[in-house]
């Protein structure tokens, strides 16, 4: 019997391991400009006392980010990268659509699915690079909260070289 959150369609007995790219692929990923990411299963992002259901470039990346700075190994990674996504980074075409999930027996949590473009047209070869990488880590990682839940659950479709 097969089961899903939000788009996300999963059967418990029907498991599978699949290797992602390793630190040193990732660390070469190619710099890109633009990102097409499909959230599979509702996403949401803490602010304050509530919750925003939309997928802002900085709060979509800052979780990958954080799992980057915690596990990889020493890399010269840029420590105003966050910042540079949070002013250069913008969301420019999406489809989009409010995914409410029941947790914690009555609460309810309003989160969002569907697809979103994030561009850029200003950046370091090595910004480009990681936003690239860290889309790429984002399959593995998950985005925004409740992860653990299976929430924020994105693919990343082929992005567009930096040229």
């Amino acid at each position: 019997m097969y089961q899903s959150i939000g788009r996300q369609r999963f059967r418990a007995g029907d498991v599978t391991c699949t290797a992602g790219p390793g630190w040193p692929e990732l660390a070469d990923a190619r710099p890109v400009v633009r990102v097409d990411m499909e959230f599979l299963s509702p996403t949401t992002f803490r602010q304050g006392p509530g919750h925003l259901p939309l997928p802002v470039p900085y709060n979509v990346f800052y979780w990958p980010w954080r799992v980057w700075q915690a596990y990889a190994p020493p890399a010269d990674l840029p420590d105003d990268w966050l910042d540079w996504c949070r002013d250069e980074v913008f969301v420019t075409d999406h489809r989009l659509e409010t995914a409410p999930v029941r947790i914690a027996g009555q609460s309810e949590l309003k989160g969002f699915v569907g697809w979103a473009r994030f561009e850029t047209h200003k950046g370091t070869r090595e910004q480009l690079r990681l936003l690239h990488a860290l889309a790429q880590l984002a399959v593995y990682t998950g985005v925004g909260y409740k992860t653990t839940m299976g929430l924020g659950a994105v693919a990343v479709h082929k992005p567009a070289s930096a040229g």
